[in-house]
């Protein structure tokens, strides 16, 4: 009897091992290899991003991502869904490298905001979300950053990495949509555009950029109502 376990045993131990490796990795919000993207700005500059474990590292070059300083995650989540569990870890705002060609057209700092959400265990289900900004200042002397979001699946290898663009900034353009509803309001809302892509923001000395809408009856002069709020949030208003 205690040899047939010993067989049985020496046959169980490999899975054993498996389900061993796979309560680790289910138990921890820890990616087992790095996973890389790509950050390309209008002037065709490329920056280089690695996830290792639960730290962010950011280099000019794919070589340099090695010797890269880590940034470690802040915020680390653990969600249940249908498909299984599904972890984030979030990084603070960090500052990136900025290309010589992007502070010669005048801005000061490139700011990023990452996280790395994965299925721990399931290969090619991991992806990196990022809102980047580009920040210089007026003649004001008043700081302006304009952020935009980007996400994409992320890579095994570096060249193989999400290119998460930046668009150009050298002009921007605002929409403005208008909607009637219940017959009884106007829903009015503006957007700003740069390079074909919506900025998810832009702020004033680290504040949202106020939008204000003014209602004026035909004079051109009688403001009949008013609403202001922060331009992340003018949609609809």
């Amino acid at each position: 009897m205690g040899r047939r376990y010993s067989r049985q045993a020496t046959r169980l131990w490999p899975l054993t091992v498996a389900a061993l490796s796979l309560l680790v990795a289910t138990s921890s919000n820890v990616w087992p290899q790095s996973e890389y993207f790509r950050i390309r700005f209008s002037s065709g500059v490329t920056i280089y991003g690695e996830f290792r474990g639960a730290e962010l590292r950011v280099a000019t070059t794919a070589g340099g991502l090695q010797t890269a300083s880590a940034v470690a995650a802040t915020k680390s989540t653990r969600t249940a869904k249908r498909t299984g569990v599904l972890c984030s870890d979030g990084f603070p705002e960090v500052n990136l490298p900025l290309p010589a060609a992007e502070r010669h057209a005048g801005w000061l700092r490139f700011a990023g905001r990452l996280s790395h959400l994965y299925y721990p265990g399931v290969q090619q289900a991991t992806w990196v979300n990022a809102t980047l900004g580009l920040e210089r200042t007026d003649d004001r002397g008043a700081t302006w950053t304009y952020w935009v979001e980007r996400s994409g699946s992320t890579a095994p290898s570096p060249e193989q990495g999400p290119v998460l663009s930046v668009p150009g900034l050298d002009s921007l353009n605002l929409k403005v949509s208008t909607q009637i509803a219940r017959r009884r309001y106007l829903k009015a809302g503006v957007r700003v555009w740069a390079d074909g892509a919506e900025l998810c923001d832009v702020s004033r000395n680290g504040s949202s950029a106020d939008v204000q809408f003014d209602a004026i009856m035909s004079d051109g002069n009688t403001v009949v109502a008013q609403k202001r709020g922060p331009l992340r949030r003018s949609g609809f208003t």
